[in-house]
């Protein structure tokens, strides 16, 4: 989420934690032959951008760190309905290649409420989830609408501290080093959220 709500110290969290996320997670020897990340990014001012797509972890270290900008609204329907398009698209590839590959994650932080409408990203989440091809996260930080995050999907996660949530991103680091480390199909145990997280009950 970089709308306009996310300007300041926001962002300088979400940036600073998603790098952090990469740091970490490249420093597992597994991990980094076996994650790769996307980055999307949805505003007012921009849409919909795929910042990064698709590439293996050894290349987003590569690449000069995050930087990102607030402004607009929130899209967050669109920007859903286009992240399982792409990675639809990443799993075919592996598909295609007879390449077993682990369930795909969307990991989303927002601290505002969709100004769209998300009636066919709840649609997508509930048929990608159903058939075992999606993990989706919803990540409440601020002023988050945690009412409409539970509705789109089973795992929602709220900080509980105003402005930091940079902690999460340890948790998705430790996370994907525990998932590399299991063999494609298992579902492993994963770490406990940090002190300033709670799991938010759905109705999934």
């Amino acid at each position: 989420d970089t709308s306009a709500s996310m300007k300041g110290k926001p962002m300088e969290e979400l940036i600073s934690g998603f790098n952090l996320f990469i740091d970490q997670t490249a420093a597992d020897e597994l991990a980094m032959k076996r994650v790769d990340v996307a980055v999307m990014t949805f505003s007012g001012a921009e849409g919909v951008k795929l910042i990064e797509d698709f590439k293996p972890l050894s290349k987003m270290v590569e690449a000069p760190p995050l930087e990102l900008t607030a402004d607009g609204n929130t899209p967050m329907g669109e920007a859903i309905e286009r992240a399982v398009g792409v990675l639809r698209d990443r799993c075919r590839i592996y598909d295609e290649a007879g390449v077993p590959h682990y369930r795909g994650w969307i990991f989303m932080l927002t601290d505002g409420a969709p100004t769209d409408d998300i009636t066919k990203a709840k649609e997508l989440i509930r048929q990608r989830e159903d058939t075992g091809r999606l993990k989706f996260f919803s990540v409440a930080v601020n002023r988050a609408d945690v009412e409409t995050l539970k509705s789109l999907g089973p795992r929602v996660m709220q900080c509980t501290e105003e402005n930091r949530f940079k902690d999460v991103f340890n948790w998705l680091s430790e996370s994907m080093t525990t998932v590399s480390a299991s063999r494609v199909g298992e579902e492993p145990g994963l770490p406990c959220l940090p002190e300033n997280f709670r799991v938010v009950p759905t109705d999934w």
